[in-house]
């Protein structure tokens, strides 16, 4: 006789809104989550697996959401019509939840281990001195070190492992029955990814916990997850075993998820003529200590780090946080001090040139971020954005930009009609497209792209690729591509550079590099993005 299932969802439906503007995020869905099982939930934003976690902990409400049918039961009892007093003693007790960004879930006022015995304390379980060692005895279990130095500091003084390690001890606290953890990951180097999946796979077996997952990320989908559900525009449209869905698709939008992984290396060109330089880089930032602050130390960023760009070359940047990829950049951007020689093109080296003859240098040099809903500003339209460098340059008439604007636009395939809008009414994968055709406004010769894919969809970061490999084709731009997930990194470099603690641990062909690496950083690399 088969146990009874640990969480069952029938024909669930939340909608957002009322009468005819109301809005469906979640139609007629059903799965069920067996006891110590864990479950993936997987799509593109927008398809309802957040909305259907809130549902789940009775949080939808804060979100003007509300469910119109369906049902919602934890070991038989049903969660739609318990009252706000009864939901409270099964959130974060029975049911806890992990979120994507950890910054924005934690007190930024509050030390970590008065926020984990917090936990503690609010269920009724421990108080005083007991509850206090509790917390230090959860911070352990989640592998941290150093546990005095975390549990006294706040939530910014912390790596984004840690910070995610943190919520975890938080989550299972009270050891509870059913764990969701809404995109735990995204944001995380693969090694510290995998480092966390193990963890939670470890703290699963010893305390026969299930787990619901949410995630775009189908490589996790195959390691961690037994049972899968693909979900598009509210609504299950497949599900199953994990390897049968994953091997065998048979629903149309599972099959264009898959094709969506990102492909293989394209073939490097031959013999590329340099464009861009750097000798034995360096960045250094003091340590300062007491009342005047006096430089006491230096930590050293990048150190003596030189590499070679190609014209019309795909140089990825990879390595963990605090390795150096985004400081090297910045240093050959020249948007942060260094010392070191760095040539570009036919220019004299750079070095303590002064921000006027800079500028010609920049323009030929441009950058994408990570987050490009940070790097647009709300307050100008797309025309705007677009035009700010052809301004700054004096790049064609004036009264010919606005043209010039929408065809950039055309070239990121957005729709011209465009020009008029603000950011915030775009989805992120456009705002992506924005940010790429801010840079090409000024026709660069090298567009660095620090982590441009890492918080998109699969789909929207196949788009992506796809669109800058268009346009390195059509313009002859080289990339310095800067990322974490080895996947893309893969799918776009002719040549990858791996560094650690600031410097070039290895470096070489993209097809050497991820089928032979030489160093063991290299190799536990590639391991934890399941390369090799």
């Amino acid at each position: 006789m088969s146990c009874a299932p640990l969480l069952e969802i029938d024909n669930l439906c939340v909608g957002f809104g009322q009468g005819a503007t109301a809005v469906a995020a979640v139609r007629g869905l059903s799965f069920h989550i067996d006891i110590g099982e864990t479950v993936a939930l997987v799509g593109e934003s927008g398809s309802g697996k957040s909305v259907t976690a809130l549902s789940i902990m009775q949080l939808f409400h804060r979100t003007g959401a509300n469910v119109t049918c369906g049902s919602i039961r934890l070991r038989g009892k049903e969660l739609l019509r318990s009252g706000e007093k009864s939901m409270r003693r099964i959130r974060g007790d029975r049911i806890s939840m992990i979120f994507q960004e950890p910054m924005t879930s934690l007190n930024p006022l509050h030390r970590v281990a008065r926020q984990v015995e917090e936990v503690v304390r609010l269920h009724g379980r421990l108080s005083g001195q007991a509850a206090r060692e509790r917390a230090l005895e959860l911070l352990q279990s989640v592998g941290l070190e150093d546990i005095a130095r975390i549990a006294s500091s706040f939530p910014h003084q912390l790596s984004g492992g840690q910070r995610q390690r943190v919520m975890i001890a938080m989550a299972i606290a009270n050891e509870p029955d059913l764990l969701i953890a809404d995109e735990p990951t995204t944001a995380l180097d693969v090694t510290v990814q995998s480092q966390i999946l193990r963890l939670l796979k470890d703290l699963q077996q010893h305390s026969k916990m299930a787990i619901l997952l949410i995630t775009h990320d189908l490589t996790l989908v195959r390691r961690f997850a037994r049972r899968v559900v693909v979900m598009t525009e509210g609504v299950a449209v497949e599900q199953g075993e994990s390897e049968r869905v994953l091997q065998q698709p048979e629903h149309p939008y599972t099959i264009r998820l898959l094709s969506s992984e990102p492909g293989v290396s394209p073939a490097p060109e031959a013999c590329p003529k340099p464009l861009l330089e750097v000798y034995n880089l360096s960045v250094k930032y003091p340590v300062k200590r007491g009342l005047l602050q006096r430089t006491v130390d230096w930590v050293s960023a990048v150190d003596e780090v030189s590499l070679r760009v190609g014209t019309r070359e795909t140089i990825g940047i990879v390595g963990e946080s605090g390795s150096g990829k985004s400081t090297l950049a910045l240093s050959v951007l020249r948007l942060i001090p260094a010392t070191g020689t760095i040539r570009f093109g036919e220019l004299e080296p750079l070095k303590d040139r002064s921000a006027r003859c800079l500028r010609a240098y920049r323009r030929r040099m441009q950058v994408v971020f990570q987050d490009p809903y940070g790097s647009l500003s709300p307050r100008l339209s797309i025309e705007q954005i677009v035009r700010e460098g052809m301004d700054l340059h004096n790049i064609g008439e004036v009264r010919e930009r606005r043209e010039m604007a929408a065809e950039i636009l055309r070239e990121v395939r957005l729709d011209p009609s465009s020009l008029d809008r603000y950011p915030h009414e775009f989805s992120g994968g456009q705002r992506q497209r924005i940010a790429i055709a801010r840079a090409l406004a000024v026709r660069p010769q090298l567009l660095v792209l620090d982590e441009p894919t890492s918080a998109l969809d699969i789909s929207v970061q196949a788009q992506i690729i796809e669109l800058l490999r268009a346009l390195q084709e059509q313009h002859g731009m080289a990339y310095i591509f800067i990322s974490h997930d080895l996947r893309v990194v893969r799918a776009m470099s002719h040549r990858i550079v791996v560094m650690r603690s600031g410097r070039i641990v290895e470096q070489g062909p993209a097809s050497t590099i991820l089928s032979q690496p030489q160093t063991p950083y290299t190799r536990a690399l590639m391991e934890a993005a399941f390369l090799s």
